[in-house]
């Protein structure tokens, strides 16, 4: 929402756990279809099988017995969470900052 970003061009976000293989310029310079302020992968497909949440990001044999049954019950596990590896923006192409607001 600050406006001091909207002097980008592009904004590249990138997850901490992820690993950057090729150059990350042409994605920088890839143009976004008229009307749209943001790029993100849509992967995976729901028709395929894929590792739950917990598998992938939390160690449990690290975690006390209560805290971890207390997260089971609270919090089930769920698949297609935690994917988004990346996104980009354009953002002078967002709302006004007080429309964000």
């Amino acid at each position: 929402v600050n406006a001091s970003f909207r002097r980008y061009d592009s904004i590249l976000y990138l997850d901490a756990d992820g690993t950057v293989t090729a150059p990350l310029q042409p994605l920088l310079e890839m143009p976004l279809p008229a009307g749209r302020v943001i790029a993100l992968p849509t992967w995976p497909s729901a028709k395929l099988s894929h590792e739950s949440f917990y598998f992938r990001e939390i160690d449990f044999t690290v975690i006390n017995t209560s805290v971890a049954d207390k997260l089971h019950k609270d919090c089930p596990d769920r698949t297609l969470v935690g994917i988004t590896a990346w996104f980009l923006i354009n953002p002078k192409r967002l709302p006004a900052p007080s429309a964000m607001r």
